[in-house]
């Protein structure tokens, strides 16, 4: 009960400190006057770049998101859903969900095609399968500080679709740091912001 009622403080603050950064970052561009936004779901795979690649092997993931313009280049916010599954019984299974921000520049290489680059922070939880070893709650559930790189090449389609390959290399802060290596491809589709909800992001 105690671990989750930090981890909703830690949301919490995550939150509020995103969104005062925002409202900042706005007021000092009067050009960031998020005019559309992006709508994205894309079908993930983690190759862990550490240790930990001996005893867990990641799972087909999928990932959410928004995008928007926003201070010369795109804000980006999303979940991240993977799923691990251990070697041996000695490392149990667990659910991963990735929490992050990101921004990001992108640069047009010709009409059709664009590059994007830039960096996510945001946070991991890892979410156990009970064992025979590990059947304390506050054992089964851990949350730590996640800083990454981004990069994506898109392929823009008719009508706002886009059809974009993306990848990130994510270090998370466990006590034995995990490093990451995520590709993915997926489709996004972008709107013209309502003016409601452009008064509210200004």
């Amino acid at each position: 009960m105690g671990h989750l009622l930090l981890l909703k403080i830690k949301y919490c603050l995550f939150i509020g400190l995103l969104l005062s950064s925002a409202n900042f970052l706005s007021a000092q561009d009067e050009n960031s006057e998020f005019n559309r936004i992006t709508v994205g779901f894309s079908a993930v795979k983690d190759y862990l770049y550490s240790d930990l690649q001996y005893y867990w092997e990641p799972q087909v993931g999928f990932e959410g998101y928004f995008n928007t313009p926003f201070y010369f280049g795109n804000i980006q916010a999303g979940v991240t859903y993977c799923r691990y599954i251990g070697y041996t019984s000695q490392q149990p299974n667990f659910l991963s969900m990735i929490y992050y921000i990101q921004w990001e520049k992108e640069i047009y290489l010709s009409s059709p095609i664009s590059i994007a680059f830039g960096g996510r922070i945001g946070l991991m939880d890892m979410t156990f399968d009970e064992t025979e070893s590990i059947t304390e709650k506050t054992l089964l559930n851990e949350s730590d500080l996640m800083v990454g790189i981004i990069s994506k090449l898109n392929l823009n389609l008719p009508e706002g679709w886009t059809i974009t390959i993306h990848g990130s290399y994510m270090t998370v802060f466990t006590s034995k740091k995990m490093e990451m290596v995520y590709a993915g491809i997926g489709l996004t589709k972008t709107f013209l912001t309502p003016d409601w909800l452009k008064e509210f992001f200004e």
